[in-house]
């Protein structure tokens, strides 16, 4: 029961993602609200407000990247690093790419027992030693607000000034 309730949550957080990216711009995509901004691939050396909003180009590597990593670590060889994600830097191949990787983590969550789903695994990414169902909540809840990040971005780009 607590496997079809996480999906389902996927599958709302999902629908806000797309609703945000659709018909998203290469403009948009690299619109920076702040100056400075995150912008590029990787993770910067603090969380402190004054590194700036995020692009969204910044915001979809970084659901590739913990999407990738969740599924290597809680499915594949767990060898995957930040390196290792590229980012494709054209709206269409970066939203198939989190598409692809939608679909392969909802099979891989599909074909778990409820056994499963209530243990914790090692290697375990992004937390360990919890039931593997707070790894797909925590999913949910990154792409919720990673989705609503998107969003505020695109806002902001609506309203710019110098249209």
């Amino acid at each position: 029961m607590i496997k079809e309730s996480l999906l389902a949550q996927l599958e709302v957080s999902w629908a806000l993602l797309e609703y945000h990216l659709k018909d998203l711009s290469v403009a948009e995509m690299n619109f920076e609200v702040t100056h400075p901004s995150l912008s590029t691939k990787g993770f910067p050396e603090t969380e402190a407000y004054d590194i700036g909003m995020p692009t969204i180009a910044w915001t979809m590597w970084h659901i590739d990247f913990w999407w990738s990593m969740a599924l290597d670590y809680n499915f594949g060889n767990g060898r995957l690093t930040v390196e290792d994600i590229d980012w494709p830097r054209d709206v269409g191949t970066a939203f198939s790419n989190l598409a692809d990787l939608k679909s392969q983590w909802v099979k891989c969550i599909s074909e778990m027992s409820e056994e499963e789903f209530a243990r914790s695994k090692e290697g375990q990414w992004p937390l360990q030693n919890k039931p593997f169902y707070e790894v797909a909540g925590w999913l949910n809840l990154e792409l919720m607000k990673n989705a609503a990040e998107i969003g505020s971005v695109r806002f902001a780009y609506g309203v710019r000034k110098e249209k």
